[in-house]
């Protein structure tokens, strides 16, 4: 991974995260996102068809693809095509779950704020009030950083942590706060990307900090906060943590990729490198189904009564300028994210206006490659 070529760019068309060595990076692609805004001025695509996937997906050989829509009071639609893995028989189905990478970060910041509702904590909370007794070592520059400034990737903090430590980092566990207090003091020792609010850097570590302070505040791990706080609220029954399989959720699609050669590799569930470590998560370890993945959108879409029409007001609204507001892309009024581990790929869209949410999903993680065609998938799929 040529950690350079990854680095995060305001504007870039990839948010998602990617294991590199022992850091996490976002992928960077102005050619794509070019592409993307050429597209934007043009007549939108035609909607999505069932033959139409089909060319997508065999025009550059992902095993499989897969999309989603639903607009407001409609029955979903739902289309895929391919194999779960490379070389097996096994069609992937719309059932399946798929690892959904950085979108993960849209719920981390949708639990933070159920969290301020219930008046647990306060999004001008500090880092230093809440993790100060855990981090006394934290540089000066982050003492004064939010919550806010950490979920609109706006406290300074650099994209990730360099840490050696981290390929000693459990994959399956299911309580990592040790470790997130861990990754979160050495993001805190580590110098700042510049200073906070002016300096926008899409920082994993960031998202960890603010994990932390969640943890701290509430006394419970990430994963049984999301849980309780916003999978069972919405109904996510079929939405879980790492790799699908992990849990022994029955066949599921398998991540694929090509580091080192250009033949795509498939690495099933058991295998330690299958996806990033557990303390991750809350930045980009959820896997999910289509079907979930509507609900969640439809629930931002909407501004259901899960929250507060200011507070889904506040989610969805960059708080110092920019495009990204908490876990979220905000385009034209849309609210877009995507995520990758190398592995996997996908993206969302949230469009309030027209009342539609859309998905789309592969189990290649050839960023370079999968983008443009996940990217038309979801496109066409949100014309319907």
């Amino acid at each position: 991974m040529d950690v350079a070529k990854a680095r995060m760019t305001r504007r870039a068309i990839a948010a998602g995260i990617v294991v590199g060595a022992v850091s996490l990076a976002a992928d960077s692609s102005p050619s794509v996102e070019d592409a993307q805004a050429a597209q934007a001025r043009r007549t939108p695509p035609a909607p999505l068809t069932q033959a139409e996937l089909n060319r997508l997906r065999a025009s550059i050989g992902i095993p499989a693809l897969a999309a989603a829509a639903q607009t407001q009071s409609e029955t979903p639609l739902e289309w895929v095509s391919g194999v779960r893995r490379r070389g097996a028989p096994e069609p992937a189905t719309t059932l399946d779950r798929w690892h959904v990478g950085s979108i993960a970060k849209s719920m981390t910041a949708t639990l933070a704020a159920l969290c301020v509702e219930a008046g647990e904590l306060s999004w001008a909370d500090t880092v230093e009030h809440v993790l100060g007794p855990l981090a006394p070592d934290m540089r000066d520059e982050y003492r004064d950083v939010t919550l806010i400034h950490l979920l609109s990737h706006r406290a300074g903090m650099q994209t990730d942590v360099i840490d050696f430590a981290a390929l000693g980092l459990e994959f399956g566990d299911q309580d990592s706060r040790d470790a997130r207090r861990a990754i979160a003091r050495q993001a805190l020792r580590q110098a700042p990307a510049g200073p906070p609010e002016t300096t926008y850097d899409y920082s994993h570590a960031g998202y960890l900090v603010a994990t932390a302070m969640l943890e701290a505040k509430l006394g419970m791990p990430w994963e049984a906060l999301i849980r309780e706080r916003l999978f069972t609220p919405l109904g996510l029954r079929e939405t879980g943590f790492g790799p699908p399989g992990l849990d022994g959720e029955g066949p599921q699609p398998v991540g694929h990729a090509s580091w080192f050669t250009p033949s795509i590799t498939p690495h099933p569930p058991g295998e330690s490198i299958a996806d990033i470590p557990a303390a991750w998560r809350p930045a980009g370890g959820v896997h999910a189904t289509m079907g979930d993945l509507l609900l969640y959108l439809n629930a931002h879409r909407d501004r259901t009564a899960l929250l507060k029409r200011e507070t889904w007001r506040l989610l969805h609204t960059p708080p110092f300028g920019g495009d990204y507001a908490l876990g979220w892309y905000i385009r034209d009024g849309k609210l877009w994210h995507n995520g990758a581990n190398t592995m996997w790929y996908a993206e969302i869209l949230a469009d309030p206006a027209a009342k539609k949410s859309a998905v789309a999903v592969c189990n290649d993680g050839r960023m370079d490659t999968v983008t443009p065609v996940v990217h038309a998938t979801l496109i066409s799929a949100a014309q319907h």
